[in-house]
C-alpha cells in the first residue's frame, strides 16, 4: 500500500495534477493499529492530498450479510465516492499502480473536454465542453446520447473563425408534459440566441455569437418540462444525440422507409441526423499495471446521478456475487430497454451518507483560495465596460500568403569583438514531433559563444534518434527520468556558465538572429536585467497563425497578468542568482513566478521585434489549460500580489486592446525582424529553409563549444 500511495504522489507531483487519494479503511481489526497510524505521514505542500476514512465494525455489523466480501467492497467504494471532492473520481483497488502513460493522458485531458467521454455526442477535440445540467452519456446500441435538464451549459471554443453554427440533433423526453414544446438557447446575459418549436426529433442550428477569441457559454432550456417519472427521479427534459460546430446550417439526413420501419419496431435510435464525428484522439493502450481488481473513472456528478455501486445486502453466491431471484435482473433489463435509462438501486443515503465517519489527513494539498466576488459597483460596470472595448474595430485576418513573402531583417552590423556567452536549456519529454525544429533553431543561429544543454525526461518516441544525431553539438545532454519540467530546467542551468540565460521549450522556436540581437542589446544597455519581445504563434506544421503585439513593458500590469512570452525572454545571470533561480516545485507557472521576481528586483524591457515563436498544438500545456491555473494564484499569493475587486477591468482592457493591435498588425501586412508579413506562411521561410534542411549531426560554424 505504501508503494501505491508513494507512486501516486510522485505522479501528481511530476505532472502537476491536483488530486486527492481517499483510502477507506473498512472494519479495521481491533487487535491491530489503524491504517492511519500504520502509514507514515507524507510531506506537506504537494499537489495530492491523502485522506483515510475509517468505517468501524459497528457499521459493518448493521448489514445482514456483512461477512460477504463483495458487499464490503461496494459499500466501501461508495463511502469514498460520496466523500470525494474532485471533479472526476477514479475507483480502483489499492494494489493498482497507474502507468506513466495513463497519468500523462489524464494530466493532458482532464481540464480540456468538460464532461465528454469517448464515443460521445460531440467530438473530443476541445471545441465543445459540457457543463452543469447534463446527465451522463448513455448508449442505445452503439449510438450515444445525453439527457439534459433546463439551463444545461455548453461551452464553445471555436477552433476556426469559419465555424459559425452549433448544430444539435435533439429529441424531447418524457419530462415534457405537453407537446410541442419550445426549445430556447440563451447566453450568459439571458439573451435568446435561438428559439424553435419541437414536436419530434429535429436538427436545431444555433448561430455562434461573436467570441473574439474567448469561450462562449450557452444554456439550453425546454418549456413545459420538469415532470419526474415514478421510477427515475432524473430530469429527462430532452436528449441530444449529436452536436458539433459547422461552417453553415445543417439539415437533417433523410433515411429510407425500411430503415424507419426497423427503427420503429426495435425502438432503436438509428443513425444520427448529423454527419458522423471525426475523433482523432488516441487513448492509452495499457491503462494500468495491476494485480487485478476494478478500475472505473467517471465524473463525480455522474457517480451521484447513479448513486454509486449497487449495495445489495443479500446472501453471497459464487465469487461473492449477490443472490436474488432471476426475475429481478430480467425485469431491470427490460425496464432499462423500455425507458432507455439506467435503474437506480440505492437510497439517498447511499455510501453511508448519514454517518459521521472518522477521517485522517496524511498530507495536505496545496491550498487554493477561492476567487473573491466583485463588489456590486464593479459588477454593474461589467457589461458597459466589456461592450465598450469589444466595439473597437477588429479587421479580419488576411488570407494566407496575401503579402509579399519577404522577411524583415536587422541592419548589418560588424561581428562582436567579445560576444558574451549565452546559455540555453531545453527541457524535453515525448516531443519528438517538434524537437528537431527546436534544436535547429538554436544551433543554426551561428552565434560564436553558445552553451546549449538539452535535458530529456526519458522519452521513448523519436526523441532518442534525434538526440543521437545531435549529441556532438550539445554542451551537455541527458535522457533520464526527472521530476518534471522545472526540475529539468534547474538541473540544466547548473551545468552552464553563460552571462546571458534562457530556456526554450522543446516545441517552441527561436527567430533567426535572435542570439546576436540579444547579445548586442545587453551590451548596449547594461542597466537592463531581462528582455522579451512580441510573440509569433505557429501550429504543429510551423504555419504562422497569429501574433501578439505587446505594449511597452509595464511592471504593474505584467506582475498581475502573465503576458510575457516565455520563449522570447532572455536574462542576465546576475538577476537569476539574485532572485534564487527557478522554483522547481512549479510545473505550470514556473516562468510567471520567475518573471515576477525579476520585476521585483530588476529591470525588464520589451523589445520591438520577434525573438521566438510559440507553438500551439493539441497537447501543449498552455493550450490544454482553460482559465487560470491554480499555480498562477499560488504565485500571486506567495509574491503578495493583491488583486483588488476592480482590477479585472484593466485585465479585460489589456486583453481586448492586445487583440485589436495584433489583428491590425497582421491585416496591414506590417513586418518586424523575426517574421514576415501577414499569416499563413511557413515559419521556415523566415529561416531561409534551414529548419527543414537535411539532417546533419556533424559540427559546423554554429557549434562553437571549446574542443
Amino acid at each position: 500500500m505504501k508503494m501505491a500511495v508513494t507512486a501516486l504522489l510522485e505522479h501528481c507531483s511530476r505532472r502537476g495534477i491536483h488530486a486527492e487519494l481517499i483510502i477507506v479503511d473498512w472494519n479495521p481489526p481491533a487487535d491491530q493499529p489503524s491504517l492511519a497510524r500504520a502509514l507514515p505521514l507524507f510531506p506537506k505542500g504537494g499537489p495530492c492530498a491523502v485522506r483515510i476514512i475509517e468505517a468501524p465494525a459497528e457499521l459493518d455489523r448493521e448489514y445482514a450479510n456483512a461477512d460477504r466480501p463483495a458487499l464490503d467492497h461496494e459499500i466501501a467504494n461508495n463511502v469514498g465516492i460520496r466523500r470525494a471532492r474532485g471533479r472526476f473520481v477514479l475507483v480502483a483497488n489499492i494494489d493498482i499502480l497507474l502507468s506513466d502513460e495513463l497519468v500523462r493522458f489524464i494530466a493532458a485531458h482532464h481540464r480540456r473536454y468538460g464532461a465528454l467521454e469517448r464515443n460521445d455526442i460531440a467530438a473530443r477535440d476541445g471545441s465543445l465542453a459540457l457543463g452543469s445540467g447534463w446527465l451522463s452519456r448513455e448508449l442505445a446500441g452503439s449510438k450515444p446520447f445525453r439527457w439534459f435538464a433546463n439551463d444545461a451549459e455548453i461551452t464553445i471554443h471555436p477552433a476556426r473563425v469559419s465555424e459559425r453554427v452549433l448544430a444539435l440533433d435533439i429529441e424531447l423526453g418524457p419530462g415534457v408534459e405537453k407537446r410541442p414544446a419550445t426549445f430556447d438557447v440563451v447566453d450568459d446575459d439571458g439573451s435568446k440566441i435561438a428559439s424553435v418549436e419541437l414536436a419530434r426529433r429535429s436538427v436545431v442550428n444555433v448561430p455562434v455569437p461573436n467570441h473574439n477569441g474567448l469561450p462562449v457559454r450557452l444554456r439550453l432550456r425546454v418549456s413545459n418540462a420538469g415532470r419526474r417519472l415514478a421510477r427515475d427521479p432524473r430530469p429527462l427534459n430532452a436528449r441530444v444525440l449529436r452536436c458539433g460546430l459547422y461552417e453553415a446550417p445543417m439539415t437533417a439526413c433523410s433515411w429510407g422507409i425500411p430503415q424507419r420501419i426497423w427503427w420503429a419496431l426495435t425502438r432503436s435510435l438509428g443513425s444520427s441526423l448529423l454527419p458522423e464525428l471525426e475523433n482523432k484522439e488516441n487513448w492509452p493502450n495499457s491503462p494500468y499495471p495491476s494485480t487485478g481488481g476494478r478500475f472505473t473513472m467517471l465524473a463525480r456528478a455522474h457517480w451521484f446521478e447513479f448513486r454509486g455501486y449497487p449495495e445489495f445486502d443479500t446472501a453471497a453466491g459464487p465469487r461473492g456475487l449477490p443472490l436474488f431471484p432471476v426475475t429481478n435482473p430480467i425485469g431491470w433489463a427490460c425496464d432499462m430497454i423500455r425507458r432507455g435509462t439506467p435503474v437506480i438501486f440505492n437510497p439517498e443515503d447511499w455510501g453511508l451518507g448519514a454517518a459521521d465517519l472518522k477521517e485522517t489527513l496524511l498530507t495536505q494539498d496545496v491550498p487554493i483560495n477561492p476567487p473573491r466576488k466583485p463588489r456590486i459597483a464593479v459588477g454593474l460596470a461589467e457589461s458597459p465596460f466589456i461592450w465598450f472595448f469589444r466595439r473597437f474595430p477588429r479587421p479580419p485576418l488576411p488570407r494566407a500568403g496575401a503579402f509579399v513573402n519577404a522577411a524583415a531583417a536587422d541592419d548589418p552590423s560588424p561581428p562582436l569583438e567579445n560576444p558574451p556567452r549565452i546559455s540555453i536549456v531545453t527541457p524535453s519529454y515525448q516531443q519528438g514531433s517538434y524537437l528537431e525544429w527546436t534544436i535547429r533553431s538554436v544551433l543554426e543561429q551561428g552565434y560564436p559563444n553558445l552553451e546549449y544543454v538539452l535535458m530529456d525526461g526519458g522519452s521513448t518516441d523519436q526523441t532518442v534518434d534525434i538526440l543521437a544525431r545531435y549529441k556532438d553539438r550539445f554542451t551537455y545532454c541527458e535522457s533520464s527520468p526527472d521530476k518534471g519540467q522545472a526540475d529539468a530546467v534547474v538541473r540544466g542551468f547548473e551545468r552552464t556558465t553563460g552571462e546571458i540565460m534562457a530556456y526554450l521549450n522543446s516545441d517552441d522556436l527561436l527567430a533567426p538572429g535572435a542570439l546576436d540581437f540579444v547579445a548586442r542589446f545587453f551590451a548596449a544597455h547594461p542597466e537592463v536585467d531581462a528582455i522579451y519581445s512580441h510573440r509569433v504563434f505557429v501550429d504543429e506544421n510551423n504555419m504562422v497563425t497569429r501574433y501578439w503585439i505587446l505594449p511597452p513593458h509595464h511592471t504593474w500590469s505584467m506582475q498581475r497578468w502573465d503576458y510575457i512570452p516565455q520563449e522570447t525572454c532572455f536574462w542576465r545571470r546576475r538577476i537569476y542568482e539574485k532572485v534564487g533561480g527557478i522554483d522547481s516545485t512549479y510545473q505550470f507557472a514556473l516562468d510567471y513566478d520567475l518573471f515576477v521576481r525579476f520585476m521585483e528586483h530588476g529591470r525588464l524591457e520589451r523589445v520591438n521585434r520577434f525573438l521566438g515563436a510559440f507553438r500551439e498544438h493539441p497537447l501543449s500545456k498552455t493550450v490544454l489549460q482553460q482559465g487560470a491555473h491554480p499555480e498562477v494564484e499560488r504565485v500571486r499569493e506567495e509574491q503578495k500580489i493583491d488583486l483588488a475587486d476592480w482590477q479585472w477591468l484593466p485585465e479585460v482592457a489589456q486583453f481586448e486592446l492586445l487583440d485589436v493591435r495584433s489583428r491590425r498588425f497582421a491585416a496591414r501586412g506590417k513586418m518586424l525582424p523575426g517574421a514576415m508579413a501577414g499569416i499563413g506562411y511557413d515559419y521556415d521561410l523566415v529561416w531561409g529553409g534551414r529548419l527543414n534542411a537535411p539532417r546533419n549531426s556533424s559540427r559546423n560554424s554554429s557549434d562553437t563549444r571549446p574542443t
